[in-house]
């Protein structure tokens, strides 16, 4: 065997130790972008059941939460402000939600999921309401989405029939 015919082996070794390399750091990066997408998906999570859980525990913020359901103009300014934080909270991390799915950070199902959980809240007449003019602190692509899918057909049933105690009389039906 010649000094070329060395040098042909070599470059074909060098080559699949190449293919080899690129086929290792492919799969890498794949599990890397599922851990990023499970890690968006627990810190969304982690993120969101406080701040839509905690106000229920507190009895007057929940006397709060269902008035202002039923009827957000009977609130005073301050029950307002408090509607407003835990109605606008709910929905900042649903559109946060929308822009990590459409990254690929979160799983379609994920996002769907809370996405419904947001309009089944917005149907309540007065998270409606409230919805009608604080739908400018959002994203007009956000905002565009929510308002199809409060007018379609097919939307989830409203957050008070799902969860009648949450309805403004605190009855269960």
């Amino acid at each position: 065997m010649d000094i070329m015919e060395l040098g042909a082996i070599g470059e074909l070794v060098g080559g699949v130790a190449v293919l080899v390399t690129l086929i290792y750091l492919a799969v890498q990066v794949r599990q890397g972008n599922d851990l990023e997408r499970a890690e968006s998906q627990r810190a969304f999570v982690r993120d969101w059941c406080p701040a839509v859980f905690t106000p229920l525990m507190d009895p007057a913020m929940a006397s709060v939460i269902r008035r202002g359901s039923g009827d957000f103009e009977s609130l005073s300014g301050d029950e307002k402000m408090m509607m407003t934080g835990w109605w606008g909270g709910s929905l900042l991390l649903t559109e946060a939600t929308a822009h990590l799915h459409r990254d690929g950070l979160i799983n379609e199902e994920f996002a769907k999921a809370t996405e419904q959980r947001a309009v089944s809240i917005l149907q309540q007449s007065g998270a409606n309401r409230w919805w009608s003019t604080a739908q400018n602190a959002y994203t007009p692509a956000f905002t565009h989405r929510i308002n199809g899918l409060l007018t379609d057909a097919d939307r989830p049933p409203s957050f008070d029939q799902v969860l009648p105690w949450m309805s403004s009389d605190g009855e269960e039906a």
